[in-house]
């Protein structure tokens, strides 16, 4: 049956919108940071990059694939794939999540797997949901955790020292829920409450429950909450050497910084924005520095404001060129076998 004219041009502009809105909310962060900028500062602070710290940051954030790269495998148990077909297809999913709008990585990561593998796209599909609501409930505890936190500085020395009692508190949390959600409790907690959102919510909430089904046994799920809380460990430890690699501050320099911006790049990228997260990204790490500065009464002049800027595209630089450049190696070795298999 043909699909008609307007149903279809509906369609296109409900996937332009989100693109036109991330183009200019890159457009306005852009302006804002760099309207006043001192070339020559700027200049001058990129050349200043610590070298060491900052290949030991993409050291570090090549251990974050494999983090993920086993997390997501262990859904997969009984379907014996090789190790390193989940890898390419986890790195060709952050290569598109960085160039490409709205998350889509998250989409082809497992129609690579699934082409790979001859699996259902739908069920490997929910595995990815599942990933994702552990990683949000990371975010959102980092989000609390970090707002209390930056209304009270006294509290700065406490967390730094606390940094592992906050993970542990993170895996317990998630593990509740995820036992939650496995069995289904939640579901039924929900489908009781009744408002405007719920034909929605339940279907999600029954996508993410499908991809914890696929676990054989609860060891399997506690491996997952190990794994998600190394997997941010791992991110956070890559952020710090960012951090070190660039001429700011001291007091910005902390691995419990590093947590924080973690969780503030968690809510602020999932915002439409120009591909590679550009301006966003910067106008995200420069709000969160001037944030911690003033708390510690530390007055930002005009050319510091401008290293602080270079030090946002130094991250940038730093979290990126991971994903082009594994991301790009193995979307030419797998496309092949994808797109054109050998029968």
């Amino acid at each position: 049956m043909a699909i008609p004219v307007n149903l279809k041009q509906n369609k296109s502009k409900f996937k332009i919108i989100p693109i036109a809105l991330g183009i200019v909310f890159s457009s306005i962060a852009i302006y804002l940071l760099f309207k006043d900028i001192n070339t020559d500062v700027f200049m001058d602070s990129i050349s200043k990059t610590n070298k060491a710290y900052f290949i030991a940051a993409l050291m570090c954030n090549y251990v974050t694939y494999l983090i993920h790269t086993k997390r997501w495998s262990l859904f997969f148990k009984s379907e014996n794939i090789r190790f390193k077909d989940f890898y390419h297809c986890v790195v060709i999913g952050h290569l598109l999540n960085t160039i490409l709008p709205s998350k889509s990585g998250e989409i082809i990561r497992p129609y690579y797997l699934s082409k790979l593998h001859n699996l259902n796209y739908v069920k490997t599909l929910t595995t990815c949901f599942s990933e994702r609501l552990l990683d949000a409930i990371i975010i959102v505890i980092i989000v609390i955790t970090g707002s209390y936190y930056f209304g009270q500085a006294e509290l700065y020395a406490l967390m730094n020292k606390g940094v592992s009692v906050l993970a542990l508190a993170i895996c317990l949390i998630i593990l509740v829920i995820t036992i939650i959600i496995k069995t289904s409790l939640l579901t039924k907690i929900v489908t009781r409450l009744k408002f405007k959102g719920m034909k929605i919510i339940q279907p999600l909430l029954e996508k993410i429950q499908e991809g914890f089904r696929l676990l054989e046994d609860r060891k399997s799920l506690l491996k997952i909450v190990l794994y998600t809380i190394l997997y941010w460990m791992a991110g956070s430890l890559t952020m710090y050497f960012l951090l070190k690699s660039c001429p700011i501050p001291e007091q910005l320099q902390t691995f419990t910084i590093s947590i924080f911006i973690g969780g503030a790049m968690g809510v602020s990228l999932s915002l439409p924005s120009a591909p590679a997260n550009i301006g966003i990204y910067s106008y995200t790490l420069f709000t969160v520095f001037t944030l911690i500065l003033n708390i510690e009464n530390i007055e930002l002049r005009a050319q510091e404001e401008s290293a602080l800027i270079a030090a946002t595209v130094i991250i940038h630089l730093g979290s990126i060129i991971p994903d082009f450049l594994l991301g790009l190696y193995s979307y030419f070795k797998l496309s092949g076998k994808v797109f054109f298999p050998t029968r």
